[in-house]
Parts: structure tokens; C-alpha cells; sequence
């Protein structure tokens, strides 16, 4: 090994890298030391040893600026100076108001409010995202069950940009190997392996880009068994990230791919420097956020299709628009290889400059001003000076209604207690110049809108920092992104109880920003609704229906079981005995039938394409289709129908399934809650908390008059429950080997009531809001641990049918192969079913994940053959689609020429098989983005009722809760946190564990429970701190009814400011 000698220090040089496949010189191969679980990546000096090549294509070097840092001086003589100078300054600050008050010279910039620096900004993490934990990653379904692992969409031999793991490296080119124990295992540019819990990545997906026998050279260097961390302080073994070195002879091939990929990539943007430089000035639009697929931003870049463009043109283009952060962004959707991409507004864009300028020139004063130069003038010409004394008049009159907290929220409204409506507002007095109104719109930028930039901080954020600071209201907090939401709410531009979806600007929500096309396919698809004369009381017209020569009166009673507040029912069902077979019955599912009113060609096809399903959160409901027509297509007497009948044997066994479009003759609603009494279904105890309720009355779930109604069906409706059970037995029978795992089933619902409606223009005006909207928690009182089996068949007569008709709509579509969306489970090679089903309690990340495929599968969650939704179309689009293929089919069959040589082959079906592909690709992403999103939105309610009963004594909570423990996070959120990560019985909020003095937390497993009490409740992090104090156990400590009232149905109005805690408020 080559040395040389320079200043008396020895320096080892790495030797280069020969390929012995192609005698090229390519990345380096490092002599660095095996990595070690206690200290990975380390030198014998203890600094952190990496593989640097010695020659890289140009985006190695994309973080290089942000990733160094500046070694600290020990020199005495400059500690002292710097000493002296924050003395100076701070003396300095101290007569900084009554020098600008005088008119004297000023030297100093003034600091109304609070005159302390904020400390270092550090990143957000998102506790509250199942990625966070090591060994709770899932993603939920319609269904609600739980699928992990399939998180990333990769593919073995895939090649991805690898910018994000929890190990020291840098990006840098990484081939996927495989996942293992729910780790994912990669080989990297500089020729090690990696194994790692990894994050959401943004990268193009190189798809097949190594072959299995040289991913298997280096297979058989990694580890064979799961590498675990465990704690000593913790019972809780975590996952290890961990890394190290892989043979020449076997990197070999690999690493040739990797330089002569890099080489292709480099010499791409060499030849089209022009064009990647030029990319944002071509893809953006003048006015609005644009969210293009970056697969169309290729297509549109190169003048062809996708299929014509090279992997290397593909990744030089990812890379050359992931250096401009501040414009684009990008974002990817768990368990997809889609990307999308979030593009600034041009003319947002010079505005955004424009305000970098002015906070730039306003830190230049204050340097000038540090040096006893008059900088007077400098100010009053600078917009950012009269936009902070705004900020400040308004932050003062925000402060006399409501109380700044440190979690970045405001607290409840003192003028909430002489009765205002929970949506009045006032104004503040201040108008906004068109300067304000731009660092308005840099502040959202910075901290509210959804989703943010993957590549961290950026010029933005620190210009961001540099704002909240120059306003100097936030003494002593990190300046950070729920600070910044702090700030625009204490302006009056932001509502407290604002949610993430308002500003999500990829998840393109109605009336929302980034939506504009969106809301332009609403308004045709609205105008083609009242010019087609589709109302409500619409009556059945057999010339607008393209199946009524098939379609066929039904003569029994068709039974819709649904809340009575429901404008729009999907599904009803009847039931008849066999008349063929003996001790068989048929049960008949009857679903809306729109699919036969309109072609997937139709603006109203194109419109639920667009919005995938109807979106229903705590406070408004946007449906998929125009609602005029969605309710005259709602089920109903004279109601079209697509009827899905499954002849069912006494034991349960299906003996046939059949398709056909029916005219209901009568259609029964009942209710819920009265059909649950009438089928004995056991009522389980209901935990509840309201704040905010200004009446004690509350109305009953189902009436007197619901229950007899009901009951004047009981017997047909015990008939239909038994076979159903029935069915519900047998599937397990069917299947070569059945799922009975054990899972914990916490069941909650938020319910919201006169919330601010969401105004476009909202950062044009300010108000103060003077209300506060009524919100009610329910849940399951006792959530326990049960066998699968038990749990769904514990479900209501409505589930029960509807999974009946999944099921026989699979087997339907199966049976004549037809593409459709089938719901299937993928078992991860490590899984052992039957070990699942032996142990005690099965975590979401150990059950196996669950797919859509065109082709069928098994569902084990149901120990279903096969599962295609199918029973909400005026809801969900894939039910849409599924109508849509069976009626193409069913029309086909009635053909004449068909005759009985009918078959797919000469069907024309709408949706081809490659069409369904790219339908399910699609429909995951957009169902995707939407799980998460309605799950932040919940969870988001549900902790601002505890915020405000908690910290602003609205309501009186109990002193202890149960936690039932879920994993650990991979970082401190605080100095005193456990890491240990848990949900809160019964609601299920995630909680963060700190330190308790007794330390009853130490030794503490994963699904025991531990009493706790509050400390916190952080809507910033989505958390809910406490701590231990009693010891763990396996069953809950908490037995006592939640029956949780505002304090103002007990003792008059509620003096909310009054009850802050004081180290919540920052003010």
C-alpha cells in the first residue's frame, strides 16, 4: 500500500480499483475495518470511516456543501473575543427600543417582543409516521388490516438513488437485494452491502437493472439471521442498520454495472447541459403548483414515450432536478415506483426571490448595525421592517384571545365563553400590503404546505429562521416547522384548527390550492350533471341505461342497512332458500349500478378517476361523483341494481355465483345500530370524550321506532346472519393452509362539529377566530387481543355480506379471467403462517403485506380464495371499474353471435389487462396518499380534544391511562425520552414514554401495558408525552368507564386561558 509522508503525518492513500471484468479503473474498495454493532463505520481515531471513489459522476457531490461542518477552535485568545462580543451585543440589544423610539442613531435592529436567540434548527422527525418505529411499519386498507413490509415498491436487482439511510453513507447508487426479518438489504456504489430499516425514498426505480446470478454473488455474503439491537436499559430488541465490505472477485460484476451506468449518466448531462439547467423554466407554470408524474416530465423533456427513453437519461434527469430544491420536489407514494413531483409557480417563484433579497439586506443592517453604522434609513426602506412591526401589533392583539403555546398551536379562545359561534370571527385591524402578502406566502411555503421537500434544509428554511427571529416573539424554541405555523395562526391567517389536507398541494383536494384542474373537471362534470337533468328523485328511464335489455325485476325485499342521515346507499341485500339444491339458500347483494348510465369516457369517469374515491374527514365529505347524481343513483324502491347472487349450502360451501342487472321493487333502510340489537350482535362498552358541547343532550344511535322496524324483520335478518356465519367458518377450510393470528383491534372514531370552513384566500385577510369547533372522541372501551377468526366474526351483518360479495365477485372474475383488481396477501419468504398463528400476540409488522394484482390470490386477512371490492361504486373508483368489466362481459354473453363459444378472448372488456396494471399502479398511489392523509387528519382532531382538555382544563381526564406498547422510535425526541413508543388506550393516540424517576419503564416488552400520566400533548409532533407510574403488565391497569364531559356541563362557563399549564405557553 502506497504512503506519503506530509507535515510529519502519515496519510494511507486507498488503492484503485481494477474491474476484472473490463480492466477499467472504477470505485474505490475501501480498507476500512468490519463494521461492529456497537461503534459501525469507525477508524481506530474514532472518526467515521467511508468509501470515497475516486472518480464519481457529478451528483456525489450534491450534498457535499450541506453535509460539512467547520471544526471548533480551541484557541484561547478567540474564545475570549468571542465571549466578549455576545456580551457587547446583548448590552447593546438592552437600549436597542429606546435608541429607535428617540429617533437616535440606531445601531442595533429592534426587538419588540423578545430579544433572545432561538438555538440551532433541527430536523423534524414525524413520530407519529409507522416508519419512525422499527418494528411498526404499516399500511392500512379499506378494510382496516393492517399490511406491512411492502413498502417501497422494489423489485430484486432494482437500481435506486440511495439518499436516505440510517447507517453513515453517502448517496450514491444502490442495487436493491431483497428484504429479510424486515430489513431491506441493498449493495452500494462503493461496494458494500447494507442492511437497513429503510425510509421513503425519492429515486427513479431502475427496474431489472442487475441479474440474479450476480445479486447472488453477493447474497451469500450477507447475514442469515435477523440483526437486532437490544438496549440494556430497554426489554424491547430494535432493528440494526449495519454494513460491510463484499469480496472483489464477487463486487466485481456489480460495480462494472455501477461505473458503466455512472459513465452514461455523466456523459447525458455532458451532452444536454442546456436542456437540465433549463428544465424548471419549461415544466412550471405561471400561477399555480403543478404536480406532474416524473415519468410525463421525461416523456415532455425528451419528445418520446417512456418505453423509447434510456434508464441512464432517466436518472441524469432526477438528478440535475434534485439540485434545484427550492423549486422542485420530489415525493413517492409507500409501495410504489411512481414518483411525483411538486413544481413552484414561476411567479411565486420571483416573489420568493424577492423576499431572499430583503431579509438578506435586512441581516446586512444588522451586521452594519453591529459595527456602529447608522442603518436607519436602510430600514424604512426595507418592506421586511413594516411587515415585522405588522407582525408584532398583530401578534399582541392575538396574545389578549388566545395563548401561544411551545408545540406551535394556539390554545382554545377566551371569547368562546360568551357564547360565539364556534365559526365567528373578527377582524384584527391590520390590512395586508402586496410586500406582506409575499412573506405571507414564503412563510406557508416554509412551514405549512404538504408535502415537504425530501432534500431538508434548504436557503428557504434559513430565511424562514431569519423572519422568526427578526420578529422575535419565539424566545428560546427551535425555530422550526410547527413555530412557523405558530406565527401565521397568531397573524390570523391561519385557522388553530387547520388541517394538513387543506395544504397538500399533491393529494389534490377540492377548493384547495394545487387543485385548479381538478376543481375545473368538478365544475364540467357538475354542468354535464344539471344539463343530463340528473336529480335527486331521479325515476329509472330504461333509454339512459346500456344494460336495460338485460335487466330483470326483483321481487324480494332488498334490505339497506345504513345510517338514516345518509344521502347516498350503495348496497342492500336479500335472501332466499334454493329451490334446486336441498338446505341451500341464495343470498343476493344489490349494488348501484352507475357504471350502465355512463362509459369510463365520461366526464363523470374522468372525475372519479381523478378523485379514486369519495373523501369523507371529521368535517366535510367530497364525493367522487357530482352529488345530484351520486343520490339518484343511491339505492332505493324502482332503484336499478347490479345484483350479485351466491348460492350458499347449509355448511357454508359456495355452489354458485351469479351476475345480473335488477329493478329492486322494494327497498327497506334500516338502522345500524337497531339491526345489531335485532341479530343479537353484543354491544361492547363505548369510551367518549366531548369538548366544546354547549347542550347536555344527546341524541340516541337508533330510536324506538328504529328498533321496531328492526324487529319487524328479525327473522329474515337471523337467517341471513347464521348463513353468513356459516360461510364465514367454512373459508378457512378451503384454503391449504388458513391464517388465526392474534391481534390487538383498536377501534376509534372523531367526530367534528362547526369547524371553519377551509377559504382559499386565506393568507390575503387576517381574523381573529373567536369560537372553537365541539369535538367528540369514541372508542372501544376494552380493545383486546383475539384470534383473527374471532375478530371478523365478531363483525356486523352488513360486513359479513359485503365480504361475502368481494369473495363471489372474485371467484366470478376469476372463473372467466377477468383482469380486475383482486386485494391479495404477499407472504414475506421468512413467514411462517404456522408460527404466526401459534404465538400469543403478532405485531402489524409480522403479518404478511397485502396487494392488488390483476390476477386473483389469496386474502388470508379473510381466508378468502379471492377478493375484489366491488360493492361501492358511487364511492370508490376500483369498484367502478370492476362494474364496468362485468358489464362489458355480461353484454357480450347476451350477444347472439357469441353463442356458447363466448370467452374473454372475443370480449371487448374495458380495461385490458395491461389497463388494469396501470389502473391498480395508479390507484395505489392516489389510495395511498389519501390513507395517510385521513389518518393524519384524525389523529390530528383527536389530539386537539385532549390539547384542549388537557393543557386548557376544558373537560376533566382521567389521572392515569393505559399504554400498550408498540415499539421503539429509532431517536430521542427529548432528553428524557425512552424512545419506547406505545398507543393510548383506549384511543389510540401515539404516545412518547419519557423517563419516570422510578424507572418503571426499564425492562418493559413489546404489547405489555404500563399506567402513565400525561405530560404533554404536542400536535406538532402528533405526540402524547408521558410517563410511567406504576410497573408493566400484560393485561390493562385502567378498568374504569371514559364517559369524559366539558367542564361547562358541570360548572358553568369554562375560563380556558385561566388553565394553561405554565410551561406550555410561550408567551
Amino acid at each position: 500500500m502506497r504512503s506519503t509522508v506530509s507535515c510529519t503525518k502519515l496519510t494511507i492513500r486507498h488503492k484503485r480499483y481494477i474491474c476484472p471484468r473490463c480492466y477499467r479503473s472504477g470505485l474505490a474498495a475501501s480498507s476500512a475495518k468490519h463494521f461492529t454493532t456497537s461503534s459501525p463505520d469507525r477508524r481506530p481515531d474514532g472518526s467515521l470511516e467511508t468509501s470515497t471513489p475516486d472518480r464519481t459522476p457529478y451528483y456525489s457531490f450534491l450534498s457535499a456543501a450541506s453535509s460539512s461542518s467547520p471544526s471548533s477552535s480551541k484557541s484561547f485568545i478567540r474564545d475570549h473575543l468571542r465571549a466578549w462580543s455576545v456580551q457587547n451585543q446583548k448590552v447593546k440589544k438592552d437600549h436597542a427600543e429606546d435608541n429607535f423610539a428617540s429617533g437616535a442613531r440606531l445601531t442595533v435592529l429592534p426587538n419588540s417582543l423578545f430579544i433572545e436567540e432561538s438555538p440551532t434548527l433541527q430536523d423534524d422527525v414525524d413520530w407519529d409516521d409507522a416508519s419512525t418505529f422499527d418494528d411498526h411499519r404499516t399500511t392500512d386498507t379499506d378494510d382496516g388490516i393492517s399490511a406491512p413490509h411492502a413498502r417501497h415498491g422494489l423489485e430484486i436487482g432494482d437500481l435506486i438513488y440511495l439518499n436516505r439511510v440510517y447507517i453513515n453513507i453517502r448517496p450514491q447508487f444502490a442495487i436493491y437485494l431483497g428484504t429479510r426479518f424486515a430489513q431491506e438489504q441493498f449493495f452500494l456504489a462503493d461496494g458494500r452491502w447494507v442492511v437497513t430499516t429503510l425510509s421513503p425514498f425519492t429515486s427513479p426505480v431502475i427496474s431489472r437493472f442487475a441479474p440474479k446470478e450476480e445479486v447472488d454473488l453477493i447474497l451469500r455474503h450477507l447475514p442469515k439471521k435477523r440483526l437486532e439491537y437490544q438496549d440494556r436499559h430497554l426489554g424491547i430488541a430494535t432493528l440494526h442498520s449495519f454494513a460491510d465490505h463484499v469480496p472483489h472477485v464477487d463486487a466485481a460484476p456489480l460495480l462494472g454495472r455501477i461505473v458503466d451506468f455512472s459513465d452514461d449518466v455523466d456523459s447525458f448531462r455532458r451532452d444536454n447541459v442546456a436542456l437540465l439547467d433549463g428544465v424548471y423554466d419549461i415544466l412550471a407554470h405561471e400561477d399555480n403548483y403543478t404536480s406532474p408524474s416524473f415519468a410525463s416530465i421525461v416523456e415532455k423533456l425528451l419528445g418520446r414515450p417512456s418505453t423509447q427513453v434510456s434508464s441512464a437519461e432517466t436518472m441524469s434527469i432526477f438528478l440535475a432536478m434534485s439540485r434545484d430544491v427550492t423549486r422542485i420536489n420530489f415525493h413517492k407514494v409507500p409501495q410504489s415506483k411512481n414518483m411525483s413531483t411538486l413544481i413552484t409557480p414561476k411567479a411565486l417563484h420571483r416573489k420568493f426571490e424577492k423576499v431572499v433579497d430583503w431579509a438578506r439586506d435586512y441581516q446586512d443592517a444588522a451586521a452594519r448595525a453591529a459595527l456602529g453604522i447608522n442603518v436607519t434609513a436602510d430600514l424604512e426602506k426595507n418592506p421586511l421592517s413594516s411587515f415585522i412591526d405588522k407582525a408584532r401589533r398583530l401578534i399582541l392583539k392575538s396574545r389578549k384571545i388566545r395563548s401561544p403555546t411551545t408545540t406551535g398551536q394556539l390554545g382554545p379562545s377566551t371569547a368562546q365563553s360568551t357564547g360565539s359561534s364556534a365559526t365567528a370571527t373578527q377582524e384584527t385591524g391590520e390590512t395586508f400590503s402586496d410586500s406582506d402578502k409575499m412573506f405571507l406566502e414564503f412563510l406557508w411555503d416554509c412551514y405549512v404546505r404538504e408535502p415537504m421537500g425530501s432534500a431538508g434544509r434548504t436557503r428557504h428554511q434559513s430565511i424562514g429562521s431569519l423572519l422568526l427571529r427578526a420578529i422575535g416573539a419565539y424566545p428560546k424554541m427551535r425555530l422550526e416547522r410547527n413555530i412557523g405555523s405558530l406565527l401565521l395562526q397568531e397573524l390570523g391567517v391561519l385557522a388553530p384548527s387547520t388541517q394538513s389536507y387543506d395544504h397538500n398541494l399533491i393529494v389534490h383536494v377540492p377548493g384547495r390550492r394545487g387543485s385548479e384542474g381538478l376543481d375545473a373537471l368538478i365544475e364540467e362534470a357538475d354542468k354535464s350533471c344539471r344539463d343530463a337533468g340528473w336529480r335527486r328523485d331521479f325515476t329509472y328511464d330504461a333509454e339512459r341505461d346500456s344494460m336495460a335489455s338485460l335487466r330483470q325485476p326483483f321481487k324480494l325485499k332488498a334490505f339497506a342497512v345504513d345510517s338514516s342521515k345518509t344521502f347516498i346507499r350503495d348496497d342492500a341485500f336479500s335472501i332466499e332458500p334454493g329451490t334446486v339444491v336441498p338446505n341451500s339458500t341464495w343470498v343476493h347483494i344489490h349494488v348501484a349500478h352507475p357504471s350502465a348510465f355512463f362509459p369510463r369516457e365520461h366526464v363523470f369517469g374522468h372525475l372519479a378517476e381523478k378523485l379514486g374515491q369519495s373523501l369523507y374527514t371529521p368535517t366535510e365529505a367530497m364525493h367522487m361523483l357530482p352529488l345530484d347524481l351520486a343520490c339518484a343513483m343511491s339505492l332505493k324502491s324502482g332503484s336499478p341494481a347490479l345484483t350479485i347472487s351466491t348460492l350458499l349450502a347449509h355448511d357454508g360451501s359456495v355452489l354458485d355465483v351469479k351476475f345480473q342487472p335488477t329493478i329492486l321493487s322494494e327497498v327497506v333502510f334500516l338502522q345500524p345500530e337497531a339491526v345489531d340489537v335485532v341479530t343479537g350482535r353484543t354491544a361492547e362498552e363505548v369510551a367518549s370524550l366531548l369538548v366544546g358541547g354547549m347542550q347536555e343532550t344527546v341524541d340516541p344511535l337508533c330510536s324506538e321506532a328504529d328498533l321496531e322496524d328492526a324487529q319487524e324483520h328479525r327473522e329474515t335478518l337471523m337467517d341471513l346472519m347464521r348463513i353468513l356465519l356459516a360461510r364465514h367458518d367454512a373459508r378457512p377450510s378451503e384454503l391449504p393452509q388458513s391464517a388465526d393470528w392474534s391481534a390487538l383491534e383498536i377501534s376509534s372514531s372523531v367526530f367534528v362539529s362547526d369547524a371553519e370552513p377551509f377559504r382559499r384566500d386565506h393568507l390575503s385577510e387576517s381574523y381573529h377566530r373567536l369560537g372553537e369547533p365541539e369535538i367528540k372522541l369514541v372508542a372501544t372501551r376494552h380493545p383486546h387481543c383475539s384470534r383473527l377468526s374471532e375478530l371478523q366474526r365478531q363483525r356486523d351483518l352488513t360486513t359479513h355480506a359485503m365480504s361475502l360479495a368481494a369473495e363471489s365477485a372474485g371467484k366470478w372474475l376469476r372463473d372467466r379471467n377477468i383482469p380486475a383488481q383482486f386485494i391479495q396477501t404477499v407472504l414475506d419468504p421468512d413467514t411462517d403462517l404456522a408460527s404466526l398463528n401459534q404465538a400469543d400476540k403478532v405485531s402489524a409488522a409480522e403479518r404478511p403485506a397485502i396487494v392488488a394484482r390483476s390476477s386473483p390470490g389469496v386474502l388470508l386477512h379473510l381466508n378468502a380464495k379471492q377478493y375484489v371490492q366491488c360493492t361501492s361504486p358511487l364511492r370508490r373508483y376500483r369498484d367502478l371499474v370492476v362494474q364496468w368489466q362485468i358489464d362489458a362481459y355480461l353484454r357480450a354473453a347476451a350477444d347472439e353471435s357469441s353463442h356458447q363459444s363466448h370467452t374473454t378472448r372475443n370480449t371487448q372488456l374495458a380495461f385490458s389487462k395491461d389497463e388494469m396494471d396501470e389502473h391498480i399502479l395508479k390507484s395505489h398511489d392516489r389510495m395511498g396518499s389519501w390513507s395517510k392523509v385521513n389518518a393524519r387528519t384524525a389523529r390530528s382532531w383527536q389530539l386537539r380534544a385532549l390539547f384542549r382538555a388537557f393543557h386548557f382544563n376544558e373537560a376533566e381526564l382521567p389521572p392515569v391511562w393505559d399504554m400498550v406498547v408498540i415499539g421503539v422510535a429509532k431517536a430521542k425526541g427529548e432528553d428524557d425520552d425512552t424512545r419506547i413508543r406505545g398507543q393510548l388506550m383506549p384511543f389510540g393516540s401515539t404516545v412518547q414514554l419519557l423517563e419516570s424517576q422510578e424507572k418503571w419503564e426499564a425492562g418493559v416488552k413489546k404489547h405489555q401495558y404500563l399506567p402513565v400520566k400525561f405530560e404533554m400533548v404536542d400536535q406538532g409532533s402528533r405526540l402524547i408525552s408521558c410517563r410511567a407510574v406504576g410497573p408493566p403488565s400484560d393485561t390493562p391497569t385502567c378498568t374504569d368507564p371514559i364517559k369524559i364531559v366539558p367542564r361547562t356541563w358541570q360548572s358553568g362557563p369554562n375560563t380556558s386561558a385561566q388553565g394553561v399549564e405554565a410551561d406550555v405557553v410561550a408567551g
